[in-house]
């Protein structure tokens, strides 16, 4: 059985895949990232298209924001060797996309400022409670401890044991 991490092969692979795309990201939602790429570069052409789809798409631009949250997540997650931290996380995700939506350039020119603070507010007040009780559920309760001496939800861990016997579990 593994320790209380990831092992280091394993950590690295996450972090640098997780790393690579939030690079990409940033660099199609950030034009002075982009400019670091090499004029006519196929990586560059793939950015721009990705930034220009974004550009034109408000749920695509609130899919990269989320996709980028969630693939750092992800990494940490297999650092920690705990899954269980996507619950906590699921709650502010919804900001997430309430932000990306409101920032993107079809929200600013179609909504009413009025309403997209409200709904981002409202948004951020039920994360901030469901964060909480989530937090609280799984690292103070006894009912969110997992088997043993983990700190993961026996869920995930069972997900995890499933996974292993198939060689295919970070």
């Amino acid at each position: 059985a593994m320790g209380k991490q990831g092992t280091p092969p394993q950590i690295l692979i996450a972090s640098l895949a997780a790393l690579s795309y939030a690079l990409f990201s940033a660099a199609s939602a950030k034009q002075e990232m982009l400019e670091v790429l090499p004029e006519g570069s196929k990586l560059r052409g793939a950015v721009e298209r990705y930034r220009d789809a974004c550009q034109r798409s408000p749920r695509l631009s609130a899919v990269r924001a989320l996709s980028t949250a969630l693939t750092l997540l992800w990494a940490q997650s297999v650092r920690l060797h705990n899954v269980s931290i996507v619950d906590i996380f699921w709650s502010v995700s919804f900001v997430i996309s309430s932000m990306a939506y409101s920032a993107h350039s079809e929200a600013t020119k179609h909504a009413f400022n009025g309403r997209k603070i409200l709904v981002n507010g409202l948004t951020g007040a039920w994360a901030c409670r469901l964060a909480t009780y989530l937090w609280w559920r799984n690292h103070v309760s006894a009912h969110g401890i997992g088997e043993g001496d983990s700190l993961e939800d026996f869920r995930y861990q069972n997900f995890r044991r499933y996974w292993d016997r198939k060689g295919l579990s970070y």
